[in-house]
């Protein structure tokens, strides 16, 4: 038996599942030039990847709620069109998904990213089939915490939370697993450091799909 013998296991999708760095670097871009914002550093775009933009762009750019919207307005004009389709599935990752599911555990991608883009996304990676349900917000100004996301997906496949696994790569990820009462694995192969992973109570952090396939398959 694995050390977490799981009947669901969450995905996070950026940085988890797929690279989506370049697309949304490229787009944070096109919002900051339309506006006349300065670029930020690297570190600072890839503080993007993960979070929910509204927040991302408050924070980043220090600006008012209102002006975050329309950014995310502009971001998403570039995003919708190209910038969605700007990522790399990580390599091991749909073999882990593949054997997981083949053991008869059932598989969800909780994300943040609005239903409308990440449904065309898992379509161009190939991989729409390989999910038992899609957790994301609805329309545009969706709930986007990670935990209601979760216990969205805990309700419609009717698993209880002691046999659920949550897996992610930002503090986002394990603090909704946390409040849902599911464990999290914490990867480090994503946007989200070991520290930042265990600090916010990841069960246990792995490095590569392969780890990752070690500890939640039988």
């Amino acid at each position: 038996m694995s050390k977490l013998n799981p009947k669901l296991i969450l995905f996070d999708f950026d940085g988890t599942v797929a690279d989506t760095g370049r697309g949304i670097f490229n787009c944070v871009g096109y919002a900051a030039s339309a506006f006349g914002w300065a670029l930020p550093d690297e570190e600072a775009l890839r503080s993007f990847v993960g979070p929910p933009l509204l927040d991302s762009f408050r924070r980043v750019f220090g600006v008012s709620e209102e002006q975050a919207l329309s950014a995310v307005e502009k971001y998403r004009e570039l995003y919708s069109t190209e910038g969605m389709f700007q990522f790399d599935v990580y390599e091991g990752i749909t073999q882990v998904i593949e054997a997981v599911r083949s053991e008869g555990i059932k598989t969800a991608v909780a994300t943040s990213k609005p239903d409308r883009f990440i449904h065309l996304i898992l379509e161009k990676a190939g991989l729409a089939d390989l999910f038992d349900y899609v957790s994301a917000p609805l329309d545009k100004n969706g709930d986007t915490a990670k935990t209601v996301l979760i216990n969205r997906a805990l309700d419609f496949l009717n698993i209880e939370p002691s046999f659920a696994v949550m897996v992610g790569d930002r503090h986002y990820d394990i603090e909704g697993a946390e409040k849902s009462g599911v464990r999290a694995v914490g990867v480090t192969w994503g946007y989200g450091s070991e520290n930042e992973l265990v600090c916010a109570g990841a069960d246990y952090t792995v490095a590569s799909p392969a780890e990752l396939l070690a500890l939640i398959s039988a």
